[in-house]
């Protein structure tokens, strides 16, 4: 068609009130095209920086040396990979490589990902309302965490940043995502009813690179940032699904952009095409999808949001919530500067001293492992005289005053060439904080374990400074998903919880039902690494001193354990699980029911006791009505006369009382039977019935009557 044609037709269409769709991207109104204009003029200035093009070329000669590659560069100017000038030929003849900088990052990456953060959230106000709201939060962020698989994207993202300096993690909202509902929607041609699938949505963490983040060239840190573009690249069929108004505009174009073309460049980074090859200039059936996030202004008090690809404007709309949506990951922090500095820039010029070492060492090895002969000028003895057959004749011819030929002593390597290597990996693993605590390494077998405890904490120190920036980034993200919590849970999401004693509960929940507690925290210190061998031991030892509690009581113990992390403590205290469980339900009764649980003579009353009372003296019983605190203080009551009555406080003595002597075989047995049950404190349930828990106390209590607290119950 024309362009007369399509004039024409929009022509007629506007007279008739009607819009047709765009078939072309230069049917666009003059605003759209504005628009697309001003984001690519905003990413073609940050690209264009100098300060950009020279940390592009860092980051890709860090990859490379992570892939293994030494001794090169990337050349900005013609955008390959260049080999750094040897000085001697004699080196590059006998090249020997190790990588000592992939081990070491990946030290550091299992230390930075050791321990998860741990959240807190903070209420807004002291409303019982927005303490709960609180709690609510945090339980829906530990969720998240796991349904969105957060801790295995904390793997590219802690890598990409040890290898750029920074990185970044992206929130956004999928409406394909999440559960599934079929909706019946009337076909108005046929009169049937057509039946469509809607999905509920639900939200997105990618873990973005280097390359494809363009923050603002003025911000000195993350707060000062104003706006950020993020440009990936997208296959075609990509926005037709994503954007179904616009996207079928959007047309194959070249990869012009170079930092998306470095990032497909580390693709080829393998040993068997090295790094000479050039990477494709067009990546077929894809264009560049190109967002651009500014904050919250005056002019644009609710931000804005414009995504737009190869010259079509695919969307123009205020941000999803109320800042941008990403989080800045930094490695070594710089004053002063934005991206944080990568630790593998640090590493290379040691790398390279280490192989450059190994490779003058395998040239002297090459040279002299073969055995060598010394002999006068007129012996006259040919090249090929001297081989390695064996019974082999070697004829010379005398010279007057000279000795026969004969091997010659080969010198040793000076032992200050291998200590060199030593204080090289010394340097390496002391540039990355990494020391032989952490390396598993013991100093001096006569050590204490104090001493390793220090080590152990001067490396949590040394990492410290970064983990304890990584922890506010956490924070940030938990923020951030509980804004896109409370603004698109629109429906009824379900929380499911697993609790002590292995108790789970399921329960629904919507956005506005976290009250916008957005106060998130991530306890200081949670994801330091640390060591589980000194930690444990120490927690053993101050449990064999009671300092935990009674060293045999079930609950001591099974606390014990789960600080032990040892994860199967349930299954070593089932039994005291199941009382436990018991006795939740029977909370549950009083506060949801209003009624009394039943008391039963099996009960393990001295844990009912204690249970109930330091719910008695806990926040939830203040919330309670006064029936429902008559009722606890009941219950306390029933479950201390079971433990008077098992205890035999104030039953006449069968031993000292005539009349209740027993007359026959069994009435003996069964008194004999009693009275070890009272002497040891157990419950005696008749045959049949569960086995008490162990030893029972005896407590000193005088219940008063009716309802109120016994004395002595603590």
């Amino acid at each position: 068609m024309s362009l007369l044609d399509r004039a024409r037709e929009r022509l007629f269409a506007s007279s008739e009130g009607k819009a047709l769709p765009l078939k072309q991207a230069d049917e666009q109104t003059g605003e759209d095209k504005a628009i697309v204009t001003f984001v690519k003029n905003k990413l073609e200035q940050r690209r264009a920086n100098s300060a950009r093009t020279a940390q592009e070329g860092i980051v890709l000669t860090n990859c490379a040396y992570l892939c293994g590659f030494d001794s090169i560069y990337f050349d900005g100017t013609s955008r390959t990979f260049k080999p750094i000038p040897t000085p001697s030929q004699f080196i590059r003849k006998n090249r020997v490589h190790v990588n000592r900088i992939l081990p070491t990052v990946q030290n550091r990456l299992a230390r930075l990902l050791k321990n998860e953060p741990r959240w807190d959230v903070k209420p807004k106000s002291g409303d019982e309302e927005d303490k709960d709201a609180a709690r609510l939060a945090e339980q829906v962020i530990v969720q998240l965490w796991d349904s969105l698989m957060i801790n295995q994207k904390r793997i590219p993202l802690t890598m990409w940043l040890q290898q750029a300096g920074s990185s970044y993690l992206k929130v956004s909202w999928d409406p394909t995502l999440g559960r599934k509902h079929v909706y019946p929607k009337p076909n108005l041609e046929s009169g049937e009813m057509d039946y469509q699938i809607v999905a509920e949505g639900d939200m997105r963490v990618d873990v973005c690179s280097y390359f494809e983040i363009f923050p603002d060239e003025y911000a000195k840190d993350w707060t000062d940032c104003n706006d950020l573009i993020q440009a990936k690249v997208r296959p075609i069929g990509y926005f037709p699904q994503q954007y179904p108004e616009l996207g079928q505009l959007v047309k194959e174009e070249d990869c012009w952009l170079n930092s998306l073309t470095y990032e497909a460049r580390i693709n080829s980074l393998n040993t068997a095409t090295g790094t000479a090859g050039t990477s494709a200039s067009q990546l077929k059936n894809s264009a560049i999808e190109i967002s651009y996030y500014e904050k919250p202004s005056n002019k644009h008090p609710y931000g804005r949001h414009i995504i737009t690809a190869n010259g079509v404007k695919l969307k123009d709309d205020i941000l999803p919530i109320d800042e941008i949506p990403f989080i800045k990951f930094d490695d070594i922090v710089i004053g002063g500067k934005f991206n944080g500095e990568a630790i593998i820039t640090h590493l290379r010029p040691l790398q390279d001293q280490i192989n450059k070492g190994k490779s003058m060492r395998a040239a002297w090895m090459n040279r002299t492992l073969t055995a060598k002969m010394i002999s006068a000028r007129g012996h006259n003895i040919a090249h090929e005289a001297y081989t390695d057959q064996s019974g082999e004749w070697v004829k010379y011819d005398p010279v007057p005053n000279a000795s026969e030929p004969h091997e010659l002593t080969q010198p040793a390597i000076p032992q200050y060439a291998f200590e060199e290597e030593r204080t090289l990996k010394d340097d390496i693993n002391d540039t990355a904080g990494i020391n032989e605590a952490s390396r598993g390494q013991l100093p001096s077998s006569s050590i204490p374990a104090i001493g390793m405890q220090l080590l152990v904490e001067q490396d949590d120190t040394r990492i410290g400074v970064e983990t304890e920036s990584h922890e506010y980034a956490y924070a940030n993200l938990g923020r951030i998903l509980l804004k896109f919590v409370d603004k698109f849970y629109e429906t009824d999401r379900l929380l499911k919880l697993v609790g002590e004693n292995q108790e789970y509960a399921v329960k629904t929940f919507k956005g506005t039902d976290i009250r916008e507690n957005f106060d998130v925290h991530v306890i200081r210190g949670s994801t330091l690494p640390g060591s589980k061998v000194l930690k444990r031991q120490e927690i053993i030892n101050l449990h064999q001193q009671g300092y935990f509690g009674d060293p045999k009581d079930p609950m001591v113990l099974q606390n014990v354990l789960s600080m032990l992390e040892y994860g199967d403590e349930f299954q070593a205290f089932k039994r005291h699980s199941l009382r436990m469980a018991q006795i939740q339900r029977g909370i549950m009764m009083i506060e949801e029911q209003h009624q009394m649980p039943p008391v039963s003579e099996f009960d393990d009353h001295p844990l009912w006791m204690q249970e109930m009372n330091d719910y008695r003296i806990g926040e939830k019983y203040m919330k309670l009505s006064p029936d429902q605190q008559t009722i606890v203080l009941t219950l306390i009551n029933e479950h201390a006369n079971w433990i008077k009555e098992l205890s035999g406080i104030g039953q006449p003595d069968p031993n000292t009382d005539p009349n209740l002597q027993p007359t026959t075989a069994a009435e003996q047995a069964e008194t004999q039977a009693k009275q070890q049950v009272m002497q040891s404190g157990q419950q005696g349930p008749p045959s049949g019935a569960p086995e008490a828990q162990g030893p029972m106390p005896q407590p000193q209590i005088t219940p008063p009557p009716g309802p109120g607290i016994p004395q002595g119950a603590h």
